[in-house]
């Protein structure tokens, strides 16, 4: 509409026609008529319509009415006229206000709000007044623009009263409005945006204090902008619909009622076809259920059973963020660890129906199970660390590698720090036997783990000694016999693996040749077998040698580091220094070898607490262990670094100890006490000394048989026979020990007969022996097993129960002694004894012979060698006259000898005779119809 010009004053404020100046100089009355007539004025002007010069006109009369006088008046009428105005100004100079100052909107909009508390009293004169400030068309876009500012001009420089008035202001628009719009709304929410919120931490304070006290009166237009974007997809209903899922996190953490209508929406979201959308929710839950205060699913329990469905999901990012969600929730919520057990079952039980087939899920699953476990161990429970169990035995190495460090990280924390009390520590004793026990596993990289496990967290090597060897002794005490069967081994492969290097090293010292070439070449072979990736380990180890032949100082350090006088330090020392030099590349090498935890200090540390436990002041009630136990089990942890450190123990104070035990009741006390002697002071014997123990052995024997006092329980025979068997298969005992078995015939107990049996065909082993060493062939006759005749002859021939030559019970004893292994021969140690070489020997030949023919389907055949008898048992056949061999070769060639069995088995002399002379004949005539295919006379003795 089109207005005439107004008056204007000196300062250039134009009024509306009809109204002059307004000022403080005209009374309150007067003031308030004037105003009225400029609201009458701006209510009728449009923003759209009027043209650019009337609103031009009014300006400076919009600044005056902005004032401070005016906004700060005392009046109230005046105070509501002044903000009908400013409120028809911002909408007729929208979308610029007039105002330049950036602090001026902001007081107006705070004038103008509290303004509305004149609402108040539906029953004042005014109340239509206080009304058009909310029903104006554009009020909306006031209070957004109100809102904008505020929480633009908000800042640390505001404190906590500033904050809570503007909270006033801006709660009672929302409280006392009719609606909230989605551009009001917007403007709240906008605050809550990670990148917002990031940028201005006061505005998202501001926001959340504005939420949680409009809560109730904003719910359902929260409600009604979710619906909108989550079920009917509506996104352009807002700029803020790509941030949905970080609004519903932001307000759940301020209120969760302001979403009491909104939640289920997600349950349908979670069993959408979407992949993406599936995966979006699930995030957005997983941090909902997961945070340390959330009670969301003990207050929505249909919601959390439909999330616990998407362990299972077929989309395997699904399934890898379910897992990972399971640590948080463990560790936040241990009520919920019963529903988590049962649904993290699913992707790493062993079974085929539910083992899931991705190995991340897996691996994800160990590291949420250990990262609970570590934060608190109440948090998880045995079935958890089950699972984990299981998976140091998965098919991928990556999955290993993590449940194996996870279940030494737990070890750690709760037995050796001992964090957990001893109830945490005896839950998961089982820890340190299952670790080892994986030193049984043919994958290299596992051995290595279990030894950089054992280094580590087992017995950390960066323990002070005395500490180090009390962890080590307690260690050892507790495990089971296969985990101190894998601790022996790695402790022998490690010292294998040290020699070979220590070879190597001086193989490089010779003179390079063509020899060399071969010798290194194949020590290199037998190092890269003991490392991980034997082709790359291969050529590091060829490049490693050519470093150690330009560089005499890494020469020397690796020298020291073989070294068996190397200290723990001095190891941790080099193993520093060479890594430095040559990187990762020897890191495996160097932990395989570096002595980090025996030295001559740590042996004696660990004879130190072994005395303690003998006098009784040792901690073995508070470890959990039997003091007798824990002495047995530290001599045999004496017993086996004796040999794969001796050095080590070559110390007065190790050898006064080792003595004192000799002294112990316990008889393996002192057994494992000889045996470290036995090994580790090999070094100072004298032959002297060795020969008067020898008589002195001899003596107790002999006086031991004299009184009485062997022990013929079936017990001592059965422990003899075994250790008889272990020493023979290991050929540490010569072959006739193996003709004491023919004695066990006699064993009147039918299962000790069966056991001795076992043993001997046990010694086949000997062959195979043979197969793989063909360097040691020329030492046949004393690793054949069938060498073991002339042996068992001679034990047979002195037996003192074999008294009656023609007894045949006895006859028939030997027989079954014998079983198939005896052949001919004669006894040499009682030469002048007839009875011996005339009726005895004879007549165990006759038997043997008899057996051979009986048994063997090849006893004719020619030897591929000539036998040599045992020079000590037996001496050279008489020679016989060549008449001798004539007669009975007219006897044999007339089929006279056809008749003389009986007479065979009376005199075996002439068995012999004619044997032999069957052999001259064959060689010097070729029409002899037996006439073997080769013929080599014995030089020593044939048969």
């Amino acid at each position: 509409m089109a207005h005439s010009k107004g008056r204007t004053t000196d300062d250039k404020i134009t009024c509306p026609p009809g109204v002059k100046e307004i000022s403080d100089r005209i009374s309150k009355d007067e003031m308030v008529r004037r105003l009225k007539m400029v609201v009458k004025t701006f209510m009728d002007m449009d923003m759209d319509q009027d043209s650019e010069e009337e609103k031009e006109l009014y300006l400076y009369l919009a600044l005056h009415l902005a004032s401070d006088f005016f906004l700060k008046h005392p009046d109230k009428d005046v105070r509501l006229l002044v903000a009908c105005c400013l409120a028809d100004i911002f909408r007729i100079y929208a979308p610029d206000a007039p105002y330049t100052s950036p602090d001026k909107p902001k007081d107006i909009f705070m004038f103008i709000t509290r303004q509305l508390k004149g609402l108040e009293d539906t029953k004042s004169a005014q109340f239509n007044r206080y009304f058009y400030l909310l029903e104006l068309e554009d009020s909306n876009d006031i209070f957004t623009q109100l809102y904008q500012t505020l929480f633009q001009v908000i800042n640390n420089g505001h404190n906590q009263k500033v904050q809570m008035h503007m909270v006033d202001l801006m709660s009672s628009i929302v409280c006392e409005g009719d609606s909230v719009s989605q551009e009001l709304l917007d403007t709240v929410l906008v605050n809550l945006v990670p990148a917002h919120k990031n940028l201005n931490k006061k505005a998202y304070n501001l926001a959340k204090a504005l939420l949680k006290r409009t809560a109730q009166a904003i719910e359902p237009y929260i409600t009604n902008f979710f619906n909108l974007v989550l079920m009917l997809g509506k996104t352009s209903v807002s700029d803020l619909s790509e941030h949905v899922f970080d609004l519903i996190l932001e307000l759940y953490d301020i209120d969760s009622h302001l979403l009491l209508s909104v939640l289920p929406q997600l349950e349908f979201k979670l069993k959408r076809n979407d992949n993406d959308e599936r995966l979006q929710v699930v995030k957005l839950l997983a941090k909902m259920f997961g945070a340390k205060d959330s009670e969301l699913a003990a207050q929505n329990k249909p919601l959390w059973q439909c999330y616990l469905g998407r362990f299972n999901d077929i989309h395997v990012p699904i399934r890898i963020k379910c897992v990972k969600f399971a640590s948080h929730c463990l560790m936040n919520h241990p009520d919920l660890t019963k529903d988590l057990t049962g649904i993290c079952q699913g992707p790493i039980q062993s079974c085929d129906q539910s083992h899931d087939p991705e190995e991340a899920i897996r691996h994800d699953v160990i590291v949420s199970i250990v990262t609970a476990a570590k934060k608190d161990l109440v948090l998880t429970n045995d079935q958890l660390l089950n699972f984990v169990r299981e998976r140091t035995l998965d098919k991928r190495w990556r999955v290993r590698k993590e449940a194996m460090m996870g279940l030494a990280q737990i070890y750690k924390k709760y037995s050796l720090q001992a964090e957990g009390g001893k109830e945490a520590s005896k839950q998961i004793a089982w820890i340190k036997d299952k670790l080892l026990h994986i030193y049984y596993q043919n994958s290299i990289y596992d051995r290595l783990l279990v030894e950089r496990i054992f280094a580590q967290y087992m017995v950390p090597h960066n323990l002070h000694t005395t500490e180090r060897m009390k962890c080590l002794y307690y260690l050892y005490a507790t495990l089971d016999d296969n985990a101190i069967k894998a601790l022996n081994e790695m402790w022998k492969c490690q010292n294998i693996l040290r020699n070979h290097v220590k070879d190597l090293l001086d193989l490089v010292k010779q003179p390079k040749s063509e020899s060399y070439q071969k010798a290194a070449f194949a020590k290199v072979m037998i190092i890269t077998r003991n490392l991980p990736d034997p082709g790359k380990s291969q050529d590091f180890v060829k490049k490693f040698v050519q470093v150690l032949e330009e560089d005499e100082k890494i020469m020397k350090q690796l020298h020291t580091l073989v070294s068996p006088a190397c200290s723990c330090k001095q190891a941790e020392g080099c193993v520093r220094d060479i890594t430095k030099m040559l990187g990762k590349m020897v890191k495996f090498l160097l932990e395989r070898i570096a002595p980090v935890h025996i030295d001559t200090e740590s042996i004696s540390a660990l004879v130190k607490q072994v005395n303690k436990s003998i006098q009784g002041t040792a901690d073995d009630d508070e470890e959990g262990v039997p003091t007798e136990e824990a002495i047995r089990a530290d001599l045999e942890l004496l017993k086996v670094l004796s040999f794969t450190h001796p050095v080590s123990f070559h110390s007065a104070e190790t050898f006064d100890s080792r003595l004192g035990c000799l002294k112990m009741e316990d008889e393996k006390t002192a057994e494992s006490a000889l045996l470290i002697l036995k090994e580790d002071y090999i070094h100072i014997d004298k032959v002297n000394i060795v020969k008067k123990v020898v008589y002195i052995i001899l003596i107790y024997v002999s006086n031991s048989i004299q009184k009485g006092k062997l022990d013929e329980c079936y017990q001592v025979r059965q422990a003899f026979a075994q250790k008889l068997h272990r020493g023979l298969c290991c050929l540490r005992l010569p072959l006739e020990y193996l003709a004491v078995f023919a004695l066990c015939a006699k064993e009147p107990m039918k299962e000790r007969r069966a056991h001795a049996r076992q043993c001997l065909v046990k010694n086949n082993l000997r062959q195979e022996y043979l197969k793989q060493h063909a360097a040691v062939s020329d030492k046949l006759f004393s690793l054949l097993p069938e060498y073991v005749v002339p042996y068992a002859i001679h034990l047979l021939v002195h037996d003192p129960d074999y008294v009656k030559v023609q007894d045949i019970e006895q006859q028939k004893d030997i027989k079954e002694k014998m079983v198939e292994n005896i052949k001919q021969t004669k006894d040499g140690q009682a030469p002048n004894n007839a009875k011996i070489n005339e009726e005895k020997l004879y007549t165990v030949c006759d038997v043997t012979m008899n057996i051979v023919v009986s048994k063997s389907t090849t006893y004719s055949l020619e030897s591929p060698k000539d036998p040599v008898l045992p020079a000590r048992f037996f001496t050279q056949l008489d020679k016989v006259d060549i008449c001798e061999y004539a007669v009975l070769f007219l006897l044999w060639s007339t089929g006279i000898f056809t008749h003389i069995s009986g007479f065979v088995c009376r005199n075996y002399k002439i068995v012999i005779i004619l044997f032999n002379f069957w052999r001259l004949y064959s060689f010097t005539n070729d029409s002899c119809p037996m006439k073997p295919k080769s013929f080599r006379p014995n030089k020593s003795r044939p048969f």
